[in-house]
């Protein structure tokens, strides 16, 4: 609705979560983006690197290992290990249209 009325996005982030947290806040992230249609370039920037001040994490491998060098998350890899889903099975679960305000 956001994003329709006003061309604002959500921006998700995190605190001290562990994998398991970071990796749904990276999900939901991602639908949003999808949902948004942005392009590639105009994606936003969500605040889930928190996982680098911890010491461990609960998920193996972690969930740090899914972050290249760049800084930038690999969700595809990490919903296929996560939830043996890639994006594009995702997309069957998200909407295709945003609904309509009533």
């Amino acid at each position: 609705l956001a994003h329709r009325e006003l061309g604002i996005g959500a921006v998700f982030s995190s605190s001290f979560d562990s994998g398991v947290g970071l990796s749904y806040t990276a999900f939901l992230a991602a639908a949003s983006n999808l949902a948004s249609g942005s392009s590639p370039k105009n994606l936003l920037a969500h605040g889930i690197s928190t996982f680098s001040i911890l010491d461990g994490d609960t998920l193996s491998p972690s969930f740090g290992s899914y972050v290249d060098e760049q800084g930038l998350l690999q969700v595809v890899s990490l919903s296929r290990s996560f939830l043996g889903l890639g994006l594009d099975e995702m997309r069957g679960f998200l909407p295709s249209e945003l609904p309509e305000e009533q």
